[in-house]
């Protein structure tokens, strides 16, 4: 009867969003524990403290329920100090005399410092047990008889001694395993055992947020800088947060949200969801923090588990499960650049391969693993070398080769994309610039992950980049892909201001998107890559012949330089050439290739490559755009 009892009170009491220390059986140990001990007092001592002692039992139990609305993150100490002090009032009014004001005064005192510590902040809880100590002294000075204490005292010295007790063990709650050292939330053992304690009948939703931008801060300014950057994003959490929302800290920068669908609340569970991820995005998207000198903006990215309403226990899917359903749809969410992903049960699931898969790419740029090669691109009109693309590639000791098409995908859904483009940023640049010590000046191009392009601070990161290196911009080449260019408002706050600065850009796959002519010519674009798809069927269909010859008049006209991917033989490349294509790529001149091998083909066929646009201009294929500059 107990299991079934006390999981309603908790929920009418607590509406919801109790992360407590206490279970239903330390509920019952506590009421038994200040029943063993009063009720022999008030059977030793007499009528009067009997009848103190019925009463504080009773005021036990319902203190003790009351107490199961306070909240882990908030709490310090055992509840046992309100209890305990509670205790000392009631056995401070059995005393008599004309000391019995004095003596109530001082105790309703006591109890009222410990009630301001304990629903105010653990700061308070200091100052708060100084006043209990003068409190107590105060009782002692009018109670003692010269020959001993009385009844009220001994029951004053009795809660005392708990109370300091069962303040320096709440103390180590923290240690406890139950919450996270850095911040005060639950951490995953504390949100598991709320979990474990949900209420069968009710709807539960379990929201992980992922912080963008606290690896950076941790990175830069330290472990503690970031835990802090957390601590500050719960608190807006929590001022807008609807009241009955549980709040906890999951695994590196997440942030666990519960939340129990309340039949009060007349909402569907659906429709609650919704209105969690809009409080979420309210606290986070619009908050600046100063973190030292520097103003730092998070992004968040929300992966949403729902485990319904369960008839029996086989329907639950465990704590465990649930958290981890929710961290896996927020690394779908941050992989697919969106708000929000719901769990599905399939898209978002990490295999083991996976699992090991990922933990191997986190090192392999300091294992050496991770290179680039790098597939030229040569102008149309004479074969020559005019820039290359830059691939990412991985040779794994354990996994052998490792396909892009396998590794980047996991790295987007698991926050990792970021790292590996300022890597591969900077070894392109580092190409860069030994190649212009040779006196070999070509333009390197570097695809951009869409989650990249959403990072605040991308441009800088990209122009720091640079600097470091002494190049100007316009040796590197960003390229986009078409459905990221036009689906992403971001990515024209991004790349606008790198593009004025001379960074050139490129939409590559281009025609395989749905683009809007109208917006088109209003991106911060250099060029555009017809899709190979369209290249390689060009030779046999009138529709992809079609397509290139209109891209390739689209760009002219725009001022844009027009690449042809996927160029296999000669006569496809001549084709290409005919249909007025700028830059040709493929198998047909080079497959990607080490850049040692790159700068030895340079050399084998004397080439002496140009800076892009002055050979596009040499070529007289100069854009109207590039001609104006």
């Amino acid at each position: 009867m107990a299991n079934r009892w006390f999981p309603k009170v908790r929920s009418w009491l607590a509406l919801g969003a109790p992360l407590e220390l206490l279970s239903p059986l330390s509920v019952a140990r506590i009421i038994a524990l200040v029943a063993v001990v009063t009720w022999p007092v008030g059977m030793l001592t007499g009528a009067t403290t009997l009848a103190v002692g019925s009463v504080l039992l009773a005021a036990s139990v319902a203190v003790t329920v009351l107490l199961m609305r306070v909240r882990v993150v908030d709490d310090e100490y055992s509840p046992l100090l309100l209890l305990t002090f509670g205790a000392m009032s009631i056995a401070s009014i059995s005393t008599s005399g004309g000391e019995h004001r004095a003596v109530l005064l001082s105790a309703l005192l006591g109890t009222m410092a410990i009630f301001a510590g304990l629903f105010m902040k653990p700061s308070v809880l200091f100052p708060s047990l100084l006043i209990g100590v003068g409190s107590l002294a105060v009782v002692l000075r009018f109670t003692h008889d010269g020959m001993g204490m009385s009844n009220g005292t001994i029951m004053c010295l009795f809660a005392f001694l708990i109370a300091t007790t069962t303040a320096m063990t709440a103390r180590t709650a923290r240690t406890s395993g139950l919450l996270d050292p850095e911040t005060g939330l639950a951490n995953f053992r504390g949100l598991a055992d709320r979990l474990e304690r949900r209420d069968p009948d009710r709807d539960l939703i379990v929201a992980t947020v992922n912080l963008n931008g606290v690896a950076e801060v941790r990175d830069a300014l330290g472990h503690h800088a970031g835990s802090e950057l957390v601590r500050r994003a719960v608190e807006d959490l929590g001022q807008v947060m609807t009241a009955g929302v549980a709040i906890g800290r999951g695994a590196s920068d997440d942030v666990v949200i519960l939340v129990e669908n309340r039949s009060e609340l007349g909402v569907s569970t659906t429709a609650l969801v919704d209105h969690v991820v809009q409080e979420i995005a309210a606290a986070i998207g619009s908050g600046r923090y100063l973190v030292g000198d520097i103003e730092v903006t998070l992004n968040a990215h929300v992966g949403v588990a729902i485990s319904p309403a369960r008839q029996n226990a086989d329907d639950d899917p465990g704590p465990i499960e649930l958290l981890r359903q929710a961290g896996l749809a927020a690394h779908a969410a941050r992989g697919a650049g969106r708000l929000v992903a719901v769990w599905d049960g399939e898209s978002t699931t990490l295999t083991v391969d996976d699992l090991e898969l990922l933990a191997d790419l986190r090192t392999a740029a300091d294992r050496g693993e991770l290179w680039l090669a790098y597939q030229p691109q040569v102008s149309a009109p004479d074969g020559r070398i005019i820039s290359v693309e830059a691939l990412l590639r991985w040779t794994s000791e354990r996994h052998g080769v490792v396909s892009p098409g396998r590794f980047i995908p996991l790295a987007e859904r698991t926050g990792l994309v970021d790292r590996l483009t300022d890597w591969v940023l900077g070894e392109a640049l580092d190409a860069q610039a030994r190649w212009r010590e040779q006196g070999v000046d070509l333009t390197v191009s570097v695809n951009v992950s869409p989650l990249s392009l959403r990072s605040v601070d991308f441009g800088d990161r990209v122009e720091a980049a640079l600097a470091a290196r002494g190049l100007p911009p316009g040796v590197l080449m960003l390229e986009v892909t078409e459905s990221m260019a036009f689906d992403i408002p971001e990515a024209v706050e991004r790349l606008g201001p790198l593009r004025a600065s001379g960074v050139r850009v490129s939409i590559d796959d281009f025609g395989t998107g749905y683009t809007s002519l109208a917006v088109l010519p209003q991106l911060p674009l250099d060029e555009l890559k017809v899709d190979q798809m369209f290249v390689r069927d060009a030779m046999t269909s009138r529709a992809s012949e079609a397509i290139v010859r209109s891209v390739c008049e689209l760009g002219h006209r725009l001022g844009l330089t027009v690449v042809a991917e996927g160029v296999e033989d000669e006569l496809l490349a001549d084709l290409m050439t005919s249909f007025g294509v700028d830059l040709l790529q493929g198998y047909h001149f080079a497959r990607p290739m080490p850049e040692d091998d790159l700068v030895a083909m340079i050399e084998l066929e004397s080439c002496s490559p140009l800076f892009a646009a002055d050979a596009i201009e040499a070529a007289d294929l100069v854009s109207p755009s590039d001609a104006r500059r």
